[in-house]
């Protein structure tokens, strides 16, 4: 539908899990698409396709691949992110589940990050006929931070995180190279995995706690 009514750009939110686990200290945009997982499959198809378009059709379409996003109003259960679900569960007195040792990492963002992206990705004058990464270049052990959500939780009782049985397909590593966002866009991360944290956090307890207190 966007050929046929010429669509002047298009933003196609791939996704980091389309790399799988990270084979260099930086992932960049050449890095190879080995998800080990169906919805990582499922990405890569439609982040190819979109690319089938620019070559074939010339379509002016940017591959925006970002890494681990959090932030206010992030589902907190089911197939949510890991900090709202851990939040969810220190602050209803519960542990933070890890899957395996939790020695896997991950390039977390905060959403404020990812908006301004999007924002300089419509606003630009350029042509960005590009897959284009988006995080910050550092990345954290899932149980480092399951342990940083309970101290920031300031939780009464004593919580430590509970160990259960590796998911299938689990990604060991992933750390973003966003060079190329800087280059071609002057964009960088704005906030600090901490900072981000503190923030979501105190928006959880502000609303969520409100919703549940509605709800009794």
């Amino acid at each position: 539908m966007a050929r046929r009514y010429d669509v002047e750009k298009i933003i196609h939110t791939s996704t980091s899990e389309v790399y799988g686990s990270a084979r260099s200290l930086l992932m960049n945009e050449d890095h190879p698409l080995c998800a080990p997982h169906p919805y990582g499959a499922s990405k890569i198809a439609a982040d190819r396709l979109c690319y089938a378009y620019v070559q074939t059709f010339g379509m002016n379409i940017c591959i925006a691949r970002p890494f681990n996003t959090f932030g206010p109003k992030q589902k907190d259960h089911g197939y949510g992110g890991a900090i709202s679900i851990f939040t969810r569960r220190v602050l209803s007195g519960r542990p933070p589940i890890i899957y395996g040792d939790g020695s896997q990492t991950r390039d977390y963002m905060y959403i404020d990050d990812l908006v301004k992206a999007y924002d300089l990705v419509l606003k630009s004058n350029k042509s960005l006929k590009e897959v284009i990464n988006f995080g910050t270049g550092k990345d954290v052990k899932i149980i480092d931070l399951a342990n940083k959500i309970i101290e920031l939780c300031d939780h009464k009782r004593k919580i430590e995180p509970v160990h259960v049985a590796p998911r299938p397909g689990e990604i060991k590593q992933m750390i973003a190279d966003y060079s190329k966002a800087k280059k071609l866009l002057g964009w960088e991360p704005k906030y600090t995995l901490e900072r981000g944290l503190e923030e979501f956090v105190e928006w959880y307890k502000s609303f969520k706690f409100a919703e549940w207190e509605k709800l009794g």
